[in-house]
């Protein structure tokens, strides 16, 4: 189980710098939230501009379909309420909105028992979806050792999230990225430098997706990033400067012997893309590519010119 020391996996550690904003000083660990009523105007992906070969194709109208499973309450422990967990859905709407994104309410799960969530799970890898450029399915609970999760009446293991979306399984993601984000903890132990005199034997095992298509992160700063960088690097690049904020700006003191320590938290990802994956097509990026291409057209013109004379 996660450690006592956090109120919600979202945000386990502490930012080494970091003044308290007014919307914290409104919103104390003690308050449980409201999910924000999600009510936007319908988005559709614009068809014109130039992809690249080397990125995902973006053909459908919609941008993508975004799933939310939040749990909040744990059956039978009070001890366990993710306190804030709905402050972090609600960001999580916000940045994904900005992004194009039409968030559903429908899309937004709180507190299901493990069958409820393998129901609707199946229920949406066998919808057709096939006008949506990408699935993008976000977990927010504790988490614990061997890719086990924390849900309202039990444990679920990671890959129960992501395999029912092969590409046998699921068509309409086939060839599409499917993004799964777990921002969860994963246990309360902490890994120790240690002196390698030896062969090294992981002592855990991470099952991971055979095929391709599929990145899986546990990450956390994963909002600010987004919305900050989100329309203008691919996904790959903007988990890896979460890594680095989280490596950099957080820690957690932990006590030991009678000695404090720091320790750190760093993201998880495991990728099988093929192909860069954009969270939505950008206008500056469009330039880039026209730039690119007309440079290109320019030095085979230049090229053809040289081979005639």
């Amino acid at each position: 189980m996660a450690s006592n020391l956090t109120v919600t996996d979202a945000r386990p550690l502490q930012k080494s710098t970091r003044a308290v904003s007014q919307q914290d000083q409104l919103a104390p660990a003690t308050t449980i939230l409201p999910v924000a009523q999600v009510d936007v105007p319908k988005f559709t992906e614009n068809p014109q501009g130039i992809e690249h070969e080397d990125e995902y194709p973006r053909n459908g109208s919609d941008p993508g379909l975004v799933v939310i499973f939040n749990q909040q309450t744990f059956d039978g422990s009070d001890e366990l309420v993710r306190l804030g967990t709905n402050r972090d859905v609600n960001e999580l709407i916000v940045t994904f909105g900005r992004l194009g994104y039409n968030i559903e309410e429908r899309y937004i799960y709180s507190d299901l028992r493990r069958c409820e969530i393998l129901k609707e799970i199946k229920d949406l890898s066998s919808a057709d979806y096939s006008d949506r450029n990408c699935l993008i399915v976000i977990v927010l609970t504790h988490g614990c050792v061997n890719n086990t999760l924390d849900v309202r009446d039990g444990l679920m293991n990671t890959a129960e999230f992501w395999s029912p979306f092969s590409n046998k399984l699921c068509p309409s993601f086939r060839n599409k990225p499917k993004f799964f984000i777990f921002q969860t903890c994963k246990g309360s132990k902490y890994s120790q430098r240690t002196k390698i005199v030896g062969p090294v034997i992981p002592t855990e095992t991470f099952q991971t997706p055979l095929e391709p298509d599929f990145l899986i992160s546990f990450a956390a700063e994963l909002c600010r990033n987004f919305n900050t960088h989100g329309r203008r690097d691919d996904v790959i690049s903007l988990l890896l400067r979460i890594a680095k904020c989280v490596a950099y700006n957080y820690y957690h003191l932990l006590t030991e012997n009678g000695k404090e320590i720091i320790v750190k938290q760093m993201p998880l990802l495991i990728s099988t893309l093929t192909k860069k994956f954009y969270l939505c097509k950008s206008k500056d990026r469009n330039l880039l590519l026209q730039l690119q291409k007309k440079q290109e057209e320019i030095l085979q013109l230049v090229e053809e010119a040289l081979n005639s004379s």
